[in-house]
C-alpha cells in the first residue's frame, strides 16, 4: 500500500480499506502476532495519513466507524480520530477499555492512561 497507491484511491475506497485492515489486525491481535499486527497498523496510520493530507483534512469520515459492530475498527478509529474530534474518540476508547473485551479493552485503557499522562505529547507514536 504505497502512497501513490492511496492518493489515487477514492474516499470511500480508503475507508473500506481502513476497515478490512482494523478488523484483521484485531484477529492478528487476538491471535498475539505482533509483528502482523504491527505490520496492518502501519498500513492504517498510512491511510490516516493519507486522509489528512487531503483537502480540510478528510479524517472526519472516519467518525462513521464508531458505529461499526467490530470493537478493533472503532479503536483504530478512535486512536486516528483523537485530535480532531477528541471527546468522542475519548468516549469510544472508554466504552472499549469498560467491555473488558480483553486483550482489545487494556490496549484501551493503556491508550487513555497515556494520553491522560501527556506520554502522546512527548512526541511517543498513536498507533
Amino acid at each position: 500500500m504505497s502512497e501513490a497507491g492511496l492518493s489515487k484511491m477514492s474516499i470511500d475506497g480508503l475507508l473500506d480499506a481502513f476497515v478490512r485492515l482494523s478488523a484483521a489486525r484485531g484477529i492478528a491481535m487476538d491471535l498475539s502476532k505482533v509483528s502482523e499486527t504491527n505490520r496492518l497498523g502501519a498500513k492504517i496510520g498510512k491511510i490516516e495519513d493519507e486522509l489528512k493530507r487531503r483537502p480540510g483534512d478528510q479524517r472526519f469520515v472516519l467518525a462513521k466507524n464508531f458505529a461499526h459492530p467490530n470493537p478493533y475498527v472503532r479503536f483504530s478509529t478512535a486512536t486516528c480520530l483523537i485530535e480532531v474530534m477528541p471527546e468522542e474518540a475519548r468516549r469510544q476508547l472508554q466504552l472499549i477499555a469498560d467491555s473488558k473485551y480483553y486483550p482489545l479493552a487494556g490496549d484501551a485503557g493503556m491508550y487513555l492512561s497515556n494520553l491522560d499522562s501527556g506520554f502522546f505529547e512527548r512526541g511517543a507514536l498513536s498507533r
